[in-house]
C-alpha cells in the first residue's frame, strides 16, 4: 500500500483534496502512472509522500510534484537501475530535503549515484538507505562524497555490509552539520572507530550515534 502524509487545512483537519490524494495513493498499483497523484497533490499543501511496498517495476519520481520535500520509497524492491534513477531525480530536485530509499536491493554500483546525490544537492538534510547490499564499496565512495558535503544532517546506512567503515568515518572529519549517524548491523572493523574518533576531534558534532 501507499499513502501520503499531507499538510492539513487551517483547522488541522484533512481536506477533501487531501482525501482524494490519499485515495489515489492507496489505490496506486504496480505498473500504474503517478500522473494522477501529481494532479491531485497540486491541489493540496502536500510536502510529504510515502510510497512503501508498492512493488512498482519502475518509479517515475520525475512525475511527482515539485513542491514535495520528503519522499519515502522504501521496501519497493527497485533494484539497481530504478534505485539509480531515484538518486538522479533527487540530485536535481529543487525542494527535496529528506529521502528514504531503504530495502530496495541496490547494489555496490549504486554507491556512485548515491555519492552524486550527497555532493550535488546541498538541500538534502536526511538520507536513509539502510538494508541495501552496498558492501565494501560504500565506505570509500560515500566517505569521499561526505568530504565535499557540509549540509547533510542525518545519515542512516545500517545493514549495508560495511566491512570496513574507516573511509566513511574519515570522510566525516570536520563535517559541521552531521548530527545523526546510524551504522548498526555493519561489521565496521576495529580500526574504523579510531577513524571516527579522529573525525570527532576534527569538528564532527554527532548528537546521535547508533552502531549496535
Amino acid at each position: 500500500a501507499a499513502f501520503t502524509s499531507a499538510e492539513k487545512g487551517r483547522g488541522g483537519e484533512e481536506t477533501d483534496a487531501d482525501k482524494r490524494l490519499k485515495n489515489a495513493l492507496l489505490n496506486h498499483t504496480a505498473g500504474s502512472s503517478v500522473s494522477g497523484i501529481k494532479e491531485l497533490s497540486l491541489d493540496t499543501g502536500v510536502t510529504t509522500l510515502t510510497l512503501r511496498r508498492t512493488l512498482l517495476p519502475s518509479l517515475s519520481l520525475s512525475a511527482l510534484p515539485s513542491h514535495v520535500t520528503t519522499v519515502n520509497i522504501s521496501s519497493n524492491n527497485l533494484g539497481p537501475h530504478a534505485f539509480n534513477a531515484a538518486m538522479l531525480f533527487a540530485c536535481k530536485s529543487p525542494t527535496l530535503t529528506s529521502l528514504d530509499a531503504s530495502n530496495n536491493f541496490a547494489s555496490s554500483e549504486c554507491c556512485v549515484t548515491l555519492a552524486r546525490l550527497i555532493t550535488s544537492n546541498p538541500r538534502i538534510r536526511s538520507l536513509t538507505v539502510q538494508n541495501n547490499p552496498f558492501t565494501t564499496t560504500a565506505s570509500k565512495v560515500i566517505g569521499d562524497a561526505l568530504r565535499l558535503n557540509k549540509t547533510l544532517e542525518c545519515l542512516n546506512i545500517a545493514s549495508c555490509g560495511l566491512v570496513d567503515a574507516g573511509d566513511l568515518f574519515s570522510g566525516m572529519s570536520g563535517h559541521v552539520s552531521l548530527t545523526s549517524l546510524t551504522v548498526s548491523n555493519n561489521p565496521c572493523g576495529k580500526t574504523a572507530w579510531k577513524a571516527l574518533g579522529g573525525s570527532l576531534s576534527a569538528g564532527l558534532k554527532l548528537q546521535t550515534l547508533s552502531a549496535r
